[in-house]
C-alpha cells in the first residue's frame, strides 16, 4: 500500500489521459458536425453557352446552360442573372430569369436594333448566390446572409454583332 504523498504511475496516467481523451472527443464531434453540413466536393455553376457566335440586329440568340454534374441546390425559386453589354460598354439587357435547382436555364433575346456593332459581352451566373470564394460552395444554403458580391471572375462569352 502506497504511503501518503506518493504518486502512483496509474494516477499520472489518468490525469494525462482524461484531458487527451476529452480533447479528442471534442475534436471528433466538431469535425463530424462540419462534415454533416458541407458538401464533399466543390460544385461550381454549370458553364453556359450561346446558340451562335455571331448575330445581326433583330436576330434571336439563345443563352443556355445544362444542369450541373453535382448538386448545387439553388432552390425552387432560383434565378440566373444575365447581362448583355455592347461593344461600347453600354449594358443593353440586364435581367433575371428562372433557373432550375441544378442550374439549368434557357433564355432567348432578340439583338436590339440600336445595339452597337462589334463584340458584345454576355454574362450569366446564379443570382444572389456568393461564388466569389471560388470554392464551389453555395454559401446561401449554408447560412450566408446578406452576401454582397465581392470582386471575382464572372463568366463571360463574346457575341459578335454584325450588319
Amino acid at each position: 500500500m502506497p504511503r501518503l504523498g506518493t504518486v502512483r504511475p496509474l494516477g499520472v496516467t489518468r490525469r494525462v489521459a482524461f484531458p487527451l481523451i476529452f480533447a479528442g472527443a471534442l475534436a471528433g464531434a466538431l469535425a463530424s458536425c462540419s462534415a454533416d453540413t458541407r458538401p464533399d466536393s466543390a460544385c461550381m455553376p454549370p458553364e453556359f453557352s450561346l446558340s451562335q457566335g455571331t448575330a445581326q440586329r433583330g436576330e434571336p440568340v439563345q443563352i443556355s446552360a445544362p444542369d450541373a454534374d453535382c448538386d448545387p441546390r439553388y432552390g425552387p425559386q432560383a434565378q440566373v442573372e444575365i447581362s448583355i453589354t455592347d461593344a461600347q460598354g453600354t449594358e443593353v439587357i440586364h435581367t433575371t430569369e428562372p433557373m432550375g435547382d441544378a442550374g439549368k436555364f434557357s433564355y432567348t433575346f432578340e439583338v436590339p436594333q440600336d445595339m452597337e456593332l462589334g463584340k458584345a459581352a454576355i454574362s450569366a451566373f446564379p443570382h444572389a448566390v456568393d461564388w466569389c470564394d471560388d470554392t464551389g460552395v453555395n454559401n446561401r444554403i449554408y447560412g450566408g446572409l446578406a452576401i454582397v458580391r465581392a470582386s471575382c471572375s464572372i463568366p463571360v462569352k463574346t457575341l459578335a454583332i454584325i450588319r
